[in-house]
């Protein structure tokens, strides 16, 4: 019985032994038909295919490791082609957004104070401080960055000025947003003879809103309301045909500069991505010349 029992037992291990062998061969040549379709992918020119099918073996096989390997290597591959025709792409139409900002750049001056100021900005030839001088102005600056932001100076106003609206004659409006009493984008200055307050308006969504109701209705009279949150009271004035072609050229300049500045930035975050994939492949073909010398 017990000699039976013994047999059975070295039955059921040797069937064992030979269904883990049978799964584990099974396994191995299912993750190489799946690498294999991955190459097919790609030499076919389906790139995403390719890259679902990465993922897959990952997820299915994580034993197979020389299959992933060489599923990694084509998948790098395919990262670096990615990265460097999303730079070729930006590249091609650098010249055109440069010639283009350029062109509009041409109504502004630039102004940068390296001792206070990070970022230098643009605005209106139209609108020099000698331009302005004595009058409450609406003015718009666009950064470095591309970025519209609007600048309202007020001249001897006692009105604690934290927001406004442009607004037509039949009440349509579009208001900035609020730049609190006390905030270092809003304060009180004196020039000698009188009190004065510059606000610095940095809401780029609202300022293109705002310059774009401007430029939209340029031929009808705009006033621009200043209002306080302690409701002290209001500032309204009409704005000038100056003011109105500075909003115009202005928010048409900023979206130039936007542009640039985003194929810029395309071709920076190619290199670094390049970078980096290029890396990862050289250290694998390293690692696959060791385990060469090995055998």
């Amino acid at each position: 019985m017990i000699k039976r029992q013994v047999i059975r037992g070295a039955v059921f291990v040797a069937m064992m032994t030979m269904m883990v062998t049978s799964c584990g061969r099974d396994e191995a040549e299912e993750a190489e038909r799946l690498c294999d379709s991955v190459e097919k992918a790609v030499v076919s020119g389906d790139t995403l295919t390719a890259l679902s099918l990465v993922d897959t073996l990952n997820q299915k096989f994580p034993k197979q490791v020389a299959m992933r390997k060489r599923a990694k290597k084509i998948e790098l591959g395919i990262l670096i082609d990615q990265q460097r025709a999303s730079k070729q792409e930006a590249e091609t139409a650098l010249d055109g957004l440069r010639n283009a900002f350029n062109e509009s750049a041409c109504q502004f001056y630039f102004e940068k104070n390296e001792k206070y100021q990070s970022e230098g900005r643009y605005l209106s030839v139209k609108q020099k401080t000698e331009n302005v001088l004595n009058r409450n102005v609406l003015r718009p600056v666009v950064t470095e960055q591309g970025d519209l932001q609007i600048e309202g100076i007020l001249r001897g106003s006692n009105l604690k000025a934290e927001c406004f609206a442009v607004s037509k004659r039949n009440g349509e409006a579009v208001s900035s947003d609020t730049v609190r009493e006390g905030n270092a984008f809003n304060y009180v200055w004196s020039d000698g003879e009188r009190g004065n307050r510059t606000i610095l308006f940095r809401d780029t969504t609202r300022n293109e809103a705002i310059a774009d109701f401007v430029a939209l209705n340029e031929k009808e009279v705009i006033s621009v309301t200043y209002r306080s949150t302690q409701n002290d009271g209001k500032l309204v004035y009409p704005l000038t045909e100056t003011e109105k072609k500075a909003m115009r050229e202005a928010v048409d300049l900023a979206r130039k500069l936007q542009a640039l500045r985003k194929a810029e930035q395309v071709i920076r975050v190619a290199d670094k991505k390049i970078e980096v994939y290029q890396g990862s492949l050289m250290f694998l073909e390293a690692n696959d010349e060791k385990e060469k010398e090995k055998l």
